[in-house]
This record gives C-alpha cells, sequence and structure tokens, in this order.
C-alpha cells in the first residue's frame, strides 16, 4: 500500500493546517510567546505545519506514471 493511499492529500492538508491553527491561536490567546512553552507551540506549529503542507502538495503533483526517456 503506497503513502498516498495510506495518509492521502486531504489528511495531510487537515494535519498542517491543524498544526498552524494551533499555533495562531497561541499567539492571539496568550497575547505572544510568554514563556518558552509558547514558543515551542508557536514553532513547532508553524514550522511543521508548513512543511507538512508542502509535502501535501509534492505528494499531490508527484506524477503517477513517471516517464522514462
Amino acid at each position: 500500500m503506497s503513502l498516498k493511499k495510506m495518509l492521502g492529500v486531504p489528511v495531510l492538508i487537515s494535519a498542517g493546517l491543524a498544526l498552524i491553527i494551533a499555533a495562531t491561536n497561541t499567539i492571539a490567546h496568550a497575547g505572544g510567546a510568554k514563556t518558552p512553552e509558547d514558543q515551542l507551540v508557536i514553532a513547532f506549529g508553524l514550522g511543521v505545519g508548513i512543511c507538512i503542507l508542502f509535502g501535501a502538495g509534492f505528494l499531490a503533483a508527484w506524477p503517477k506514471n513517471p516517464q522514462q526517456p
């Protein structure tokens, strides 16, 4: 079973957006990164969330049957 069939692009997009939303909620409700835990949530959420979204984009754009020259 391939990774694309197992996880799926919509699941990756949802996971990436959930991490980004968690980071922005921490910024909004905590009034910024006041504690090290807030800084960790913001850095992890934004960093990993954006990476997951890029990964989902590459997975969606990957050719199904690449042609060999």
